[in-house]
């Protein structure tokens, strides 16, 4: 079973080490996409 995961503000941190993403703890079960969201996103708001 694959997880995809789609983190584009996974970096930001206000407060100490961001959280780490899934594919670090998992790589080879994990799908990551980084910022696929925000080009998806607004075209299916629109249609």
């Amino acid at each position: 079973m694959f997880v995809v995961e789609d983190n584009p503000y996974g970096l930001l941190s206000f407060t100490g080490e961001p959280v780490r993403a899934m594919r670090a703890d998992a790589p080879d079960d994990v799908v990551y996409l980084g910022s696929f969201s925000k080009t998806l996103a607004p075209r299916l708001r629109v249609g």
